[in-house]
């Protein structure tokens, strides 16, 4: 859809052009669930792992490689491997913590902070944006249509179980959601929204999934992009890996593709840039 998806960052539009609406917003969420894969497909699945490289201006090193395990109801642990310096952030669905150490020293675990805790219960683990959002109580309503860099989009206002706002837009053509963004809350609680922008698409056991995800519209620094190599569904992850780290958890190495190659499946980068990607290990920033 966007430049930037073919290699080349591009911020989206700042002020798009608004168009006309012909659907409703429960026809445009329908249709976004079936781009998807459907409701059904969605539901079987309870656990997810994305396995890529990542590439920041706000990292140890500009090219790290990330594991992300997610496992229903909410649930995530992401990792960072750089050559020098190792990240662990883990969630369990009520508390976090995180880890960063050198990969010679012992790490020191630290808890999250209220405004990342109140983050990552926001996050919906697994599912796409708009999937199974009656369920979760959230209601949505239809904002119009924009012209994001020459391209229809359909703009939704969602507002989730928890109160909090989330703006998405949609493909008129594809119905994939290529851009969403969230609320998040500085170090102070000031909240800022943040977009993600999603492309690459790539079908996934009859998922469609985004292997393509900048997070930032470069309006404030140069966006993180973080590109998806290996996408597994399902595979058993126990609950131990979502423990606070220094755990037993510790000891269960989280290599699920080493564990269970076939339930990996291999995307071949289509040019040199999805050779490194990119996204932050700050709560703002990544997919947690």
């Amino acid at each position: 859809m966007a430049s930037w998806l073919s290699g080349t960052a591009t911020a989206v539009e700042s002020s798009p052009k608004k168009t006309g609406v012909a659907l409703t917003a429960a026809q445009i969420v329908a249709k976004n669930v079936t781009a998807r894969g459907g409701l059904a497909a969605w539901r079987k699945v309870q656990t997810m792992v994305w396995s890529g490289t990542l590439l920041s201006t706000r990292t140890p090193s500009p090219s790290m490689s990330f594991l992300l395990g997610q496992k229903r109801p909410n649930k995530t642990r992401f990792e960072l491997h750089a050559p020098t310096e190792q990240t662990v952030r883990v969630f369990d669905g009520g508390e976090g913590w995180k880890t960063r150490s050198p990969t010679d020293a012992q790490p020191s675990v630290q808890p999250y902070t209220p405004e990342e805790v109140r983050y990552a219960r926001g996050e919906r683990a697994i599912d796409a944006p708009l999937i199974d959002l009656e369920a979760q109580g959230a209601t949505v309503k239809l904002a119009g249509a924009e012209a994001l860099e020459g391209h229809k989009a359909y703009h939704l206002s969602v507002r989730l179980g928890s109160g909090e706002p989330e703006e998405v837009w949609v493909d008129a053509k594809t119905f994939l959601d290529v851009k969403v963004a969230r609320m998040t809350y500085g170090r102070d609680g000031t909240p800022r929204m943040v977009p993600r922008l999603y492309g690459e698409y790539r079908n996934f056991e009859g998922l469609q999934i985004p292997t393509v995800i900048q997070i930032g519209d470069g309006t404030t620094g140069t966006p993180d992009r973080l590109h998806i190599e290996h996408v597994a569904l399902n595979l058993e992850l126990d609950d131990q890996l979502f423990q606070k780290p220094g755990t037993s958890a510790r000891n269960n190495p989280f290599i699920p593709f080493k564990h269970a190659p076939n339930a990996a499946r291999h995307i071949a980068p289509s040019d040199p840039i999805a050779q490194t990607a990119a996204a932050s290990p700050e709560p703002d920033s990544p997919p947690e």
